[in-house]
């Protein structure tokens, strides 16, 4: 799945993270001890699960793509009153509603196409993002981390499979030889006599 336009729509409408956004490999290559600037965020893919091919002699199906925005929160500025670490989790609150405001019913591609009657209308790559859940990852005297799961569908068409190779590959068709032919009869009688025989032969380079 792509999930670069989600980390750039995060870095701009995320104000309270400063561009801080990122994705796997950056979140793969943090060590347990080391502790970015933060808050920070990082997105990363989750689960892709199909849906069934629902057309015969094409392709149609739908994929539903499920990605992680791990948000980090400094948790080590704890005054000793707040114990419970009531301050990291509104900051972290806070965070996840700036993101819920960025992404959901977000759609991604957004691109102009002109429908049948030759109108002008917006289309686009994926459905818009829902919020499927969050859990707590990690917690310790350092950090406070929150996983938020999202999710979007896409639909997997034709000129996604090797069928539009093989499409592609054809030669241009350049004509059609139509030949029609009235049979011979016995007797003009004969309901064949008022029958056509219609012969069609395509020819390619």
């Amino acid at each position: 799945m792509e999930l670069t336009p989600i980390i750039t729509a995060l870095r701009e409408r995320c104000p309270s993270f400063g561009n801080r956004v990122a994705g796997a490999a950056e979140w793969g290559s943090i060590a347990d001890e080391q502790c970015p600037i933060l808050p920070a965020a990082y997105v990363v893919p989750a689960s892709q699960t199909a849906g069934e091919q629902t057309t015969d002699g094409s392709y149609l199906q739908t994929v539903t793509c499920t990605f992680a925005v791990i948000t980090i929160v400094d948790n080590s500025a704890v005054a000793p009153e707040d114990a419970a670490g009531l301050v990291p989790h509104e900051v972290m609150h806070a965070l996840e509603r700036e993101i819920f405001k960025a992404l959901l019913g977000w759609r991604q591609g957004e691109h102009e196409v002109t429908n049948r009657f030759g109108r002008k209308c917006m289309a686009y790559t994926a459905g818009p993002i829902a919020y499927e859940g969050g859990e707590l990852i990690h917690l310790d005297a350092a950090r406070l981390i929150w996983q938020s799961d999202f999710s979007f569908d896409v639909d997997l068409g034709e000129e996604d499979t090797y069928l539009k190779v093989i499409q592609d590959g054809l030669p241009d068709l350049e004509g059609v030889d139509v030949t029609i032919s009235k049979p011979e009869t016995s007797s003009s009688t004969d309901a064949a006599a008022d029958e056509l025989d219609v012969t069609v032969q395509l020819e390619q380079p």
